[in-house]
């Protein structure tokens, strides 16, 4: 878990720049929107109640952020985390949690090799 402190260094172990291209990659339409798998499957086996980190929310739609809606009314309790440049609706102090699932849906594979190796160190 990381500290709320040690969360501002994740961040700001990827420069504006990468930041900025992972931000890009978000999508809500489409093989990564709401016909995406992973949420679907998560939606699919989560318990009422149990927690789950979206990792990588991603924008949010009309106020929404779609991965999360579908979980949350399947009963999960989600919470979100993305770089700041990507979504207004993220908590800061996600990291500094546990949960019993984690999802990343559309993230490792829209970053770059550094960016990927850097998220795995974390």
């Amino acid at each position: 878990m990381l500290s709320l402190k040690e969360n501002h260094i994740y961040i700001s172990m990827f420069t504006l720049s990468e930041r900025t291209i992972a931000a890009k990659t978000s999508r809500v339409m489409g093989a990564v929107g709401l016909y995406a798998l992973v949420p679907k499957y998560v939606a699919s086996i989560v318990k009422r109640g149990e927690t789950v980190l979206n990792y990588g929310a991603g924008r949010a739609v009309d106020g929404r952020i779609p991965h999360s809606d579908m979980i949350s009314r399947a009963g999960g309790i989600v919470t979100n985390y993305d770089f700041p440049e990507n979504s207004t609706i993220h908590d800061l102090g996600a990291l500094d949690r546990k949960y019993d699932i984690v999802i990343a849906s559309n993230v490792l594979n829209v970053q770059t090799d550094e960016m990927f190796y850097r998220t795995l160190e974390m």
